[in-house]
């Protein structure tokens, strides 16, 4: 009886954080993702914040974003790609993410399609296709539970 109103007061305290916008929010996210990528020789070429609120399985206020980055560890790689974040101290911490076997290999949408599910949609390397140029279409679906990123059956098209 009294569960929809302490979400929607839980929701008003952690959404998007404190008294920030949602663009605030990415602004906040994409410095915090630029720095953490430099520690492993990455160049940040993008983060788009997709979802910025709890879940339905996940109390916290979860960051759902596409991230591009290339470069990282010297080598000649680049990719975008889902990571999901929670807030922790004065920036984020990556939850683990176990992929399912339909993952792209490069992102190109993400979206909510309702408070627990998130779907992926992008390209993954068929058997003949060179490191530069994925060309099988390729969509997956996670929730975010008890602090980790688990893929979930796709939802029917």
């Amino acid at each position: 009886m009294f569960r929809f109103p302490i979400f929607l007061m839980l929701m008003a305290l952690i959404m998007p954080a404190q008294g920030q916008t949602l663009a605030q929010t990415e602004s906040e996210l994409r410095r915090w993702v630029t720095n953490e990528g430099r520690r492993d020789r990455c160049v940040t070429n993008g983060v788009t914040l997709v979802h910025a609120a709890p879940m339905l399985l996940e109390p916290r206020a979860v960051f759902v974003a596409l991230v591009s980055q290339e470069g990282c560890g010297g080598g000649n790689n680049w990719g975008s790609n889902l990571q999901v974040y929670v807030r922790q101290g004065q920036g984020f911490r990556a939850l683990p993410m176990t992929m399912g076997r339909s993952h792209p290999d490069v992102a190109e949408r993400i979206r909510m399609l309702d408070g627990n599910t998130i779907l992926v949609e992008g390209l993954g390397y068929g058997p003949d296709d060179g490191r530069c140029c994925p060309t099988q279409r390729r969509r997956a679906a996670y929730t975010v539970m008890d602090g980790r990123v688990s893929p979930m059956p796709l939802p029917p098209r």
